[in-house]
């Protein structure tokens, strides 16, 4: 089991190693399933109950109130013979199918004698779009120093998985960000094996446009790495590494959710560059 985040209304970014194990797919014969937790997806709506009926239900013989009761009860007696906690996990979430797995080539073609864990992302597209609001994608700042350098203080990298039980809570991370490399992101934040491509996001101050009559500012979330469940030793910490959103990640991702606009995807890209987090400080 991975977690995954939303970045469309039908298109969800997880980590490579969940689907594919760098030679091949895991789940081949299409069993694999994406649920989505019902909290997730848009209400829809109580309808209101008309007088008439209100009329019926009161006007019900005593008789059929009482086969009512009988077939009520039987109902709950055989549903506490099936709650276990795996039934109750999955009656939490809606659990659909899928029709494409996006992976990079350097995920599914790696060199020789390399760990390939900056390749270590992909996107799922469903069968059908199910949720109104997802998480938008940027690029990860540059200001992110390399190890020998601290990261500011107050800068808190966040993730969301279901790695606790019981399965179906989500639970919600923040922890100090205290570097990255080229393509990796490095933080405190521990997960257990669930939390597998979860996404990582952080939340910032953007400011906003002319116009504005009160506030000059606000805080957004942006998503800019993916949480692999890597872990290594430095300076006596157990830091997590998470693949890194860079340029060329951005418009990989972008290819796969726009069926391949390239060009579309160069533009999206020019823009996020010059709006994701902390780019007037770099």
């Amino acid at each position: 089991m991975c977690s995954g985040t939303m970045i469309s209304d039908r298109h969800v970014l997880t980590a490579a190693h969940c689907i594919h194990d760098g030679s091949d797919y895991l789940y081949p014969d299409g069993r694999l399933r994406i649920g989505i937790h019902k909290k997730s997806l848009p209400s829809r709506g109580k309808s209101k109950r008309s007088k008439g009926k209100s009329r019926s239900r009161r006007a019900t013989s005593s008789k059929s109130r009482r086969k009512t009761k009988r077939s009520r009860r039987k109902r709950n007696k055989n549903s506490k013979r099936l709650k276990t906690s795996n039934l109750k996990t999955r009656k939490s979430f809606k659990w659909v199918k899928l029709s494409q797995m996006h992976l990079p080539s350097g995920w599914t073609n790696p060199k020789p004698d390399r760990l390939n864990y900056e390749h270590d992302y992909a996107v799922i597209t469903l069968a059908k779009p199910l949720v109104t609001s997802f998480m938008n994608i940027t690029i990860a700042p540059e200001k992110i120093h390399p190890f020998h350098i601290r990261y500011p203080k107050g800068i808190r990298l966040f993730m969301n998985a279901y790695d606790i039980e019981p399965r179906d809570q989500m639970a919600v991370r923040w922890c100090p960000l205290i570097g990255r490399t080229d393509d990796l992101l490095w933080s405190e934040c521990d997960s257990d094996k669930g939390g597998d491509g979860a996404g990582i996001y952080m939340k910032h101050k953007k400011k906003l446009g002319a116009g504005t009559r009160y506030k000059k500012s606000k805080y957004v979330t942006s998503l800019i790495g993916v949480n692999t469940g890597w872990t290594d030793i430095h300076e006596e910490k157990r830091l997590s590494g998470s693949v890194r959103i860079t340029p060329q990640k951005y418009v990989t991702i972008c290819t796969w959710i726009t069926d391949g606009d390239i060009e579309k995807c160069k533009a999206l890209m020019n823009k996020e560059l010059h709006s994701r987090p902390f780019y007037n400080d770099e």
